[in-house]
């Protein structure tokens, strides 16, 4: 099924096509007095920051929900809810990479070895061990999920060293970023680091063979999201001042987006192409912006799905699809008003339930979900 405007990478992970395989900047690298540097040495939360994490992950759930649900016929293409899909996938990725890297400049300088490790613990096994269980679920499963994947299930699982499925991407792709980032960044600085992504963008631009394999992964407004996000994280961290008319800023902020993510839709451009940059840059900067605010930045619901936005990403496909399995396999409700508030509500609160049961039991290490 190919839906214009929507390549079909994004309709894979969302659930409507199957998967072949799955300022100047006020921090300096070496001042180790900062809020950011603080934050990094000591794990220190940024709420607002949290606050941000926590919408992100809602529309990520929001996201899935609305693709499982077109899949399996009860949204169709032109509908406001296919247009809500167009929209999230417009700037939430970015928005995700970008908070990804603001704190990563600091942790690195502060305490390199300890990045590293994270990388790996945080990471690197919660995108094996979650993937293999969700590559597992789809397996066993194949009959009755929106999409199966018909290739032998030892290659599913052998595939994940070079292939990463569904929305595990993202876990992959973070990774390597974080590689890179500590290499240059310990190697040659903030000038090394941005030279290093710079080089990328211009062997993309020069070479035909050398995009496609990067595109293939992760777009390149993901990438640049995540590098600015390095490069002006200390800047936004600790700066204190305050935001005249935040609101009113906000509101403007939103018409900008909103009438970009229209252009978008009418001209059928991707929302993962330089195309909808500006919409990245005008939904990512309306987010950080509200979460600042006098009533965002001490949400405490926001913060605590940011900070358990990592359990939320690696479950909630999981329990969104068994949700909507249930229902519709299961039970014959096929009535959208009774399918999408019970996935939802299920790709949220079955994650954070798992969390609680995990943390009870003192497994959250051994799960990945610490």
């Amino acid at each position: 099924m190919n839906v214009p405007g929507i390549p079909t990478e994004f309709l894979r992970i969302a659930g409507a096509q199957p998967r072949g395989f799955p300022g100047g900047i006020a921090t300096d690298a070496g001042r180790r007095g900062t809020a950011s540097a603080r934050a990094g040495r000591t794990g220190e939360r940024v709420a607002y920051l949290d606050v941000a994490r926590g919408i992100g992950i809602l529309l990520v759930v929001l996201g899935h929900c609305i693709g499982g649900v077109h899949a399996a016929g009860l949204v169709s293409d032109g509908s406001p809810a296919w247009f809500s899909f167009y929209l999230i996938y417009s700037f939430h990725m970015p928005l995700f990479f970008f908070l990804a890297g603001v704190f990563v400049e600091a942790r690195i300088v502060s305490r390199p070895g300890h990045f590293a490790a994270t990388a790996v613990t945080r990471i690197a096994y919660p995108y094996f061990l979650w993937g293999a269980v969700q590559t597992a679920f789809s397996i066993l499963a194949a009959g009755v999920v929106n999409n199966p994947v018909a290739l032998p299930p030892a290659y599913q699982f052998v595939s994940m060293f070079w292939a990463p499925p569904a929305q595990f991407w993202f876990l992959y792709v973070l990774f390597f970023l974080h590689l890179v980032a500590l290499i240059a960044i310990r190697t040659a600085g903030r000038v090394g680091f941005a030279l290093a992504f710079a080089l990328i963008f211009a062997a993309c631009a020069v070479w035909p063979g050398v995009a496609g394999f990067v595109t293939h992964y992760v777009s390149g407004a993901d990438i640049l999201f995540y590098v600015l996000a390095v490069l002006v994280g200390g800047w936004l961290v600790n700066w204190r001042g305050r935001i005249a008319s935040p609101y009113a800023l906000a509101l403007i902020g939103a018409i900008v987006f909103l009438s970009l993510v229209w252009i978008g839709w009418r001209a059928q451009a991707s929302p993962d192409s330089y195309a909808t940059l500006p919409a990245a840059f005008a939904g990512t900067a309306v987010v950080v912006l509200l979460c600042r605010s006098d009533a965002l930045r001490e949400n405490r619901w926001l913060a605590y799905l940011g900070r358990r936005s990592l359990t939320i990403y690696v479950l909630h496909v999981l329990c969104v699809a068994g949700t909507r399995i249930a229902l519709l396999k299961g039970l014959h409700a096929a009535n959208l008003a009774v399918v999408f508030p019970a996935i939802f509500v299920a790709g949220v609160a079955g994650p954070l339930i798992a969390y609680r049961i995990a943390q009870a039991l003192r497994l959250n290490a051994a799960l990945g979900l610490s």
